[in-house]
Parts: structure tokens; sequence; C-alpha cells
């Protein structure tokens, strides 16, 4: 993570190295941060990319609705069927002339 520089570490610096140096050090630091930061940025970008390839892809709730009601509206079709045919045979074979 990011690195910032205290007041007392930026006194000892001063006091070891001069002000030059502490110019260089500060600098140095400053690269740190960015490529820390930069790093961060990165790693980011390939969290959200990885996620978004492993998210299922999902239908909206109102074309999930009309799914669901073509699919009732068929399997009551289906019953309809299924008793317009048993209606059928027990017109075509009435139940007190079976075998």
């Amino acid at each position: 993570m990011a690195h910032f520089l205290s007041e007392s570490e930026l006194s000892k610096i001063e006091s070891e190295k001069g002000k030059e140096s502490v110019k260089r050090a500060v600098k140095s630091k400053t690269a740190d941060v960015d490529n820390e930061m930069r790093d961060i940025r990165e790693q980011r970008a390939r969290l959200v990319e990885e996620r978004k390839k492993k998210r299922p892809q999902t239908t909206d709730k109102r074309t999930i609705a009309e799914i669901h009601k073509e699919k009732r509206e068929v399997q009551d079709e289906i019953r309809r069927i299924q008793d317009s045919i048993s209606c059928d045979a027990k017109i075509v074979l009435p139940e007190h002339e079976s075998t």
C-alpha cells in the first residue's frame, strides 16, 4: 500500500542527509506511491474484468415473468387438449360397452 512520509521521518532524513538528499528521498517515495497506485488500478481493472467473465448472463425480470406466463398458458392448453381427448374417448367407447 501507499507509504507517506510522516513529519518525524522527514525530520530524520533532513538531519541525516541534508536538503538535497531530502528532495531525492521524497521524489523516490513519490515514485513508489505512484507505482503502487498504478498497480492498484491495474489490479482493480483485472478484477472487474474477471467478475464480468464469471457473471452469468441474466434476463431481466419482465422477460422472466413473460416466460413463466407463456409456460402456464402452454400447460393450460395441454390440459384442455388432454381433457378433450379423454372426453372423446368416452364418447367413442362408452363405459357400459367396454369389455
